[in-house]
């Protein structure tokens, strides 16, 4: 079974995330910690990360660093309602 790690905010994107996992039998753990989310990064076969950009208070391009840093090769899905087009070119 695929498994996806997702650490976002928004109760609407984790219903949806809830339902399509469940249409396509994947595996999805959620989490809102960041120790967590690396802790379970470190220690999981992950084939996907979902991670939210959900408050401006974190740094966004940090978190996907550390995470490429753990597992270089996983992709990773970035949900933002912020539409700065210079960071999105950043964590591309």
């Amino acid at each position: 079974m695929k498994k996806i790690l997702s650490m976002v905010n928004s109760e609407d994107v984790r219903r949806v995330l809830k339902e399509i996992s469940l249409e396509l039998n994947i595996s999805l753990d959620f989490t809102n910690k960041l120790t967590d989310f690396f802790y379970n990064l470190e220690e999981n076969e992950y084939q996907v990360l979902i991670i939210e950009n959900y408050s401006h208070n974190i740094d966004i391009l940090k978190i996907i660093q550390i995470a490429k840093k753990i597992r270089p090769r996983i992709p990773q899905i970035i949900i933002s309602d912020d539409s700065d087009k210079q960071l999105m070119g950043l964590i591309h």
